[in-house]
């Protein structure tokens, strides 16, 4: 699996998370770490409810990242968050609904139920 802990995170809560229309709350950016905490919103299509469940993607062994445009409020309403392996490790590329898109490269990436 690209991320750890999603299968753990599945058999806990009963579905994947797949992070579309949820909210990015908050991103800290250290030297090789960035976390990421992200709150779930139900939609139309959900047949679970999950609202306001939060999740934290830790990336761990940063090797590069490019975030660009604004990353608060309703801007960071996510489109898609997608995960692809590369031989270097695991990239996420982020798109929003309102301008901050961008991606990260890491040697692994992580979820935890916050």
């Amino acid at each position: 699996m690209l991320v750890q802990g999603m299968e753990e995170l599945e058999r806990k809560s009963g579905f994947v998370p797949e992070f579309h229309d949820d909210h990015i709350e908050s991103i800290s950016i250290t030297a090789d770490r960035i976390e990421m905490v992200i709150r779930t919103e139900d939609g139309p299509s959900r047949l679970q409810k999950r609202n306001g469940a939060r999740f934290k993607l830790i990336f761990q062994g940063v090797k590069e990242f490019c975030f660009k445009g604004a990353m608060y409020g309703t801007v960071s309403i996510i489109l898609d968050l997608l995960f692809f392996e590369k031989p270097e490790g695991v990239e996420a590329r982020l798109e929003t609904s309102l301008g901050t898109e961008g991606f990260v490269l890491a040697k692994e990436i992580r979820i935890e139920e916050v």
